[in-house]
């Protein structure tokens, strides 16, 4: 059996940087529509189930017989619901060095029928589907606006028995769905879903994971999905002398799957003349496109100018802007006076 990665679930002592979302506008479709960026909140110290709780994550769990199970019906059939089980149960655990959150299937330490086809036997097989879901609520967002929710996944070895996926659900009055994107996490890169509004009901987003209970023991042979506020670099070439090019490169932000599908992340390279890390006050786009790398000529660079790249995803999200600086260089391969190398902040 492969060997997987467990989720840590002891409290890990870190400091913590909050990155924000910010938000373009649509291109093309209701120009009227207002798009919210979502975001993915990160807890304060010290990142246990309780400082989730406080940062407005809420808990669900689903219990339903498995294909193996007639406790409750038989297949499919709904045993009982839970909200607010414990975080800890679910599992998810964060953690602030890596700014992760990492999602495991359910483990269940109690060694019975209703839980086990096997009970008390080695490599224990769960008898109940368990749904983990880890939500905040919304309300107050009109219909008809544009919700768009992003992460990136940084590992996901889960089991061929278990998925986590991300999702936006809308409600109508009674809980019934008014609509709802979901996509599962399939190994690394960044995932996006989106929504329109149909309904004045809170809505929800988060994650949810699916899959067979498991027994403590054995959690970690069935692995994690790890997922963060989605991360964007830039670098450059150097050094470099008047007259040669510069290569400034954003670490590309693959979109692995949408939902609904279509869109495209956007790098927005420009200089940023008044150091506010967003493209304003008349500052002009150098180039903007699918393309994650930019060239310039060296000679048309300032010592001190700022090369920012903005990026947006597909659906329509800033995820964040980073920037690089050209600095003077003494270089004897060029004009002592002159020598320019480009060098990240």
């Amino acid at each position: 059996m492969i060997k997987r990665i467990l989720c840590n679930r002891g409290n890990i002592k870190l400091s913590l940087s909050i990155l924000a979302l910010f938000c373009l506008t649509f291109l093309g479709g209701n120009v009227n529509a207002q798009t919210t960026c979502l975001p993915l909140v990160e807890p304060a110290a010290p990142y246990d189930a309780g400082s989730l709780s406080a940062s407005n994550w809420l808990s669900f769990m689903f219990v339903f017989d498995s294909a193996t199970s007639a406790d409750c019906g038989g297949a499919g059939s709904e045993c009982f619901n839970v909200l607010g089980w414990g975080l800890d149960d679910l599992v998810i655990t964060y953690d602030g060095t890596s700014e992760e959150y990492c999602f495991s299937p359910t483990p269940i330490d109690t060694d019975d029928g209703f839980w086990y086809q096997n009970p008390g036997g080695p490599d224990r097989v769960g008898n109940k589907d368990m749904v983990a879901i880890f939500y905040q609520e919304q309300t107050g967002i009109p219909v008809g606006e544009n919700l768009v929710f992003s992460v990136e996944v940084t590992s996901e070895n889960l089991s061929p028995d278990h998925e986590t996926c991300m999702f936006i659900q809308d409600f109508a009055p009674g809980f019934a769905s008014a609509g709802r994107s979901e996509v599962c996490f399939n190994g690394p890169g960044i995932y996006t879903v989106s929504l329109t509004v149909a309904s004045g009901m809170p809505l929800q987003h988060g994650f949810v994971t699916r899959g067979p209970n498991v027994w403590p023991d054995d959690a970690a042979n069935f692995g994690s999905a790890k997922f963060r506020v989605p991360q964007l670099s830039l670098a450059n070439t150097s050094p470099a002398c008047p007259g040669d090019d510069v290569t400034f490169t954003a670490s590309p932000m693959t979109e692995v799957a949408t939902e609904p599908a279509g869109g495209a992340t956007i790098y927005t390279f420009f200089v940023d003349t008044d150091g506010s890390g967003a493209l304003d006050n008349g500052e002009v786009a150098l180039q903007s496109g699918s393309a994650n790398t930019y060239t310039i000529n060296a000679s048309t660079l300032t010592d001190g100018d700022v090369i920012s790249v903005a990026i947006a995803n597909a659906g329509g999200c800033e995820e964040v802007v980073t920037s690089a600086y050209a600095e003077a260089l003494n270089c004897s391969a060029c004009d002592a006076n002159n020598g320019v190398l480009i060098g990240n902040n």
